[in-house]
């Protein structure tokens, strides 16, 4: 029988959603960079790929 710590569990979800919040907040700031920063910068200083960082430009292209 495997027996499951709740704290542990409670841990691992906090731990995911600080995580998960950390990476949205980088998406958006690098969104918000688009329009002054080269796409390679925005890359190396918010820590996302360079495709990532390439796609919010062609999307926010098809936005427009």
């Amino acid at each position: 029988m495997i027996f499951i710590n709740p704290k542990h569990d409670q841990r691992n979800a906090i731990r995911r959603a600080l995580r998960q919040g950390k990476e949205e907040t980088r998406r958006e700031i690098a969104k918000q960079l688009l329009d002054v920063l080269d796409e390679e910068t925005i890359s190396r200083k918010t820590g996302l790929s360079l495709e990532e960082v390439r796609q919010f430009k062609i999307d926010e292209l098809n936005d427009e």
